[in-house]
Formats: C-alpha cells, sequence, structure tokens
C-alpha cells in the first residue's frame, strides 16, 4: 500500500491541475468534444480497472504494458469518427497508427 500513495498524490495532483487550468482558462468545449471526451474517458476507465482488478487477481501489475500501445489507436480512432474524418485529424490518426 506504502508503493501506491505517491501515485494516488501524483493522480490527484494532476487531475487538480487539469480542473484548475479548465476554471481560470475559460476553456470551453463544444458538444461534439465533450461527446468524445466523455467516450475516451469510459474506454480509459475500463481499461484502467481491467488492468487492476487483472493485477490483482494475477499478482503481476504490468498488465497495462499490454494496452499501452493498443490504447491510442483506439483513442485515435474514437477521435476520428467522432470528429467527422477531418483531414488534420486523419493525418493524426495516420500517425498514431503508424506509431502504434
Amino acid at each position: 500500500m506504502k508503493k501506491k500513495i505517491p501515485m494516488i498524490i501524483g493522480g490527484l495532483v494532476i487531475i487538480t491541475l487539469i480542473v484548475l487550468s479548465t476554471v481560470f482558462n475559460n476553456f470551453n468545449l463544444d458538444e461534439v468534444q465533450l461527446k468524445t471526451l466523455k467516450i475516451i474517458s469510459i474506454v480509459c476507465f475500463v481499461s484502467v480497472m481491467y488492468c487492476f482488478i487483472a493485477g490483482e487477481l494475477s499478482r503481476n501489475n504490468s498488465q497495462m504494458d499490454k494496452l499501452w500501445s493498443v490504447l491510442p489507436i483506439i483513442y485515435a480512432i474514437i477521435i476520428l469518427i467522432m470528429g467527422k474524418f477531418k483531414l488534420r485529424l486523419v493525418l493524426y490518426s495516420i500517425v498514431v497508427l503508424i506509431w502504434g
């Protein structure tokens, strides 16, 4: 448990900084961006929970390593579809697919 405390604190600091930057920078997302962010957040949450549970059950905490190169491709495809295949997003997705 003592090893997880720095990770928990780091995660809370990152979330706090994101929320503060959103509040103080007048960060407004349109409807499509919010919907995309919600979908990506759900995919991220499900993958994190899967990795956590599988890691605890197997006593092998390297579960996320298996998804590390796949998740960015999934995120890029979600963004591409939600963004209606705009040229900028197509180019971004191609680069991510090549990398993955």
